[in-house]
């Protein structure tokens, strides 16, 4: 039976779980709920939290079921920052990052393609692009400047923007851009383009 409280202490590594599927998730470890105040929303992040190291029973559920979605065990390294990306509901749509932030940087962001079965090209103002980023992949933080920062999102080989905005990026902040759902997804399993904070 899952206990709707925060993970008991030990040896810590430190996760941001990021929802990119179409759904409300609840997300476990070893059976003890995570986000025990609210549901988890599409599109959202958990900000890091700090969970037990080493490897351990992640389950994920939709909110308002009892039964497990997805269930999977991972490693983590005591001391370590991860993202850990739900892109849908089998093993081959979840996966982890490892976080590597910049020493003193003001501004930094990266990117990460959470788009099942797309390969993107990314532009971020003039110091930012990256090409044929594959589904699961993600770049290094990169250094950027305050305030607003236009990007443009390409599928890989057409010179035709898939997205495009304005990311609005404040002082002493790492963020992270990603992608969730497809080109020929609707509702909320459209492609979408989502920005979070890191720290």
């Amino acid at each position: 039976m899952s206990v709707d409280l925060p993970p008991e202490t030990g040896d810590p590594a430190f996760v941001n779980v990021v929802n990119a599927t179409a759904d409300t998730l609840n997300i476990f470890q070893n059976g003890t709920r995570f986000n025990y105040s609210s549901g988890f929303y599409p599109g959202g992040s958990l900000g890091y939290l700090t969970v037990l190291a080493g490897e351990h029973q992640y389950q994920i559920k939709k909110a308002g079921t009892p039964n497990v979605l997805l269930g999977l065990p991972l490693k983590l390294d005591s001391g370590k920052v991860y993202s850990f990306f739900i892109a849908g509901n089998s093993a081959d749509r979840v996966f982890l990052t490892k976080d590597v932030f910049l020493a003193n940087s003001d501004v930094e962001i990266r990117f990460v393609n959470a788009s099942p079965g797309m390969t993107f090209d990314i532009k971020i103002a003039g110091n930012f692009s990256s090409g044929n980023r594959t589904f699961k992949s993600a770049t290094d933080f990169v250094k950027m400047t305050a305030d607003k920062n236009h990007y443009e999102l390409y599928e890989t080989g057409n010179p035709n923007p898939l997205k495009t905005g304005d990311l609005t990026l404040a002082e002493n902040r790492a963020y992270t851009l990603f992608t969730k759902g497809t080109a020929t997804g609707t509702g909320d399993n459209a492609l979408d383009v989502k920005l979070i904070v890191n720290r």
